[in-house]
């Protein structure tokens, strides 16, 4: 075992419906380690969100950016991109050093196959290449 993979860490991201979190197993303290956002919440929640259906009866999400106070309209995947890239971040921000050699990522048991693949595209619009399924 090189440097590297001694101390590199695994995370988990628990991509939920309405709340998502990230956590770390720490081998010192052995025990699940709950990370925070730089305001201290351990899960974060989406913003308002309006879901459609487009004239090609492609599903979509209409979001609020209060920013330009004007209406986005994005795929599915593309939000749970943004929200596991957040959560990504923190884990990166909180884990300093230690690289993340493996990323786990959990979905809502109600999701199908269909699904699962497109959070699987979430992870790759995220930037997050070592992802177990």
């Amino acid at each position: 075992m090189n440097v590297q993979e001694e101390f590199s860490t695994s995370i988990g991201i628990d991509l939920g419906l309405t709340y998502s979190s990230v956590a770390y197993y720490d081998i010192i303290k052995n025990e699940p380690i709950i990370l925070q956002d730089e305001i201290g919440k351990e899960q974060i929640v989406s913003y308002p969100f309006e879901v459609k259906t487009r004239d090609n009866e492609s599903t979509c999400i209409e979001c609020y950016n209060p920013l330009n106070q004007e209406s986005e309209e994005f795929e599915p995947e593309e939000i749970s991109g943004m929200i596991l890239k957040y959560l990504y971040e923190i884990a990166q921000a909180k884990l300093g050093n230690h690289p993340i050699s493996n990323v786990i990522v959990t979905v809502p048991a109600e999701f199908n196959d269909r699904q699962r693949e497109a959070t699987l595209l979430a992870c790759k619009l995220a930037g997050i290449k070592n992802v177990e399924q």
